[in-house]
């Protein structure tokens, strides 16, 4: 599947999209690896909303269970092959990555 990495510019509307098609779909996020640190496991859950906010330049993800705010991403990658999107790679300012795979792909228009 090719990665493809976004330009930050046009992360907020390219997210904004995204959030949008996750409105009504049971889209389960795998969040092992986020460097989140949880005392119960958070394997698979509900994505709600991904987003990204140029003005702060910040990531945010929204599960069932988490709101979590990546500050200062260093680049935002996306997985996306002819079914939809699988995965979303967020690399931070200290250079580590951050990997949301998502169970199903998400359809995207």
């Amino acid at each position: 599947m090719p990665i493809q990495h976004l330009d930050k510019s046009r992360c907020q509307p390219y997210f904004a999209q995204i959030s949008r098609e996750l409105a009504g779909r049971a889209i389960e996020v795998d969040v092992a690896g986020l460097g989140i640190h949880t005392p119960y496991q958070l394997d698979w859950t509900p994505l709600r909303d991904v987003a990204y906010y140029p003005d702060k330049d910040a990531f945010q993800i929204v599960t069932d269970d988490l709101d979590h705010l990546i500050p200062r991403p260093h680049e935002l990658n996306v997985d996306i092959a002819e079914d939809g999107l699988h995965s979303i790679e967020v690399i931070d300012a200290a250079g580590q990555s951050r990997t949301l795979r998502l169970r199903a792909p998400l359809p995207l228009p």
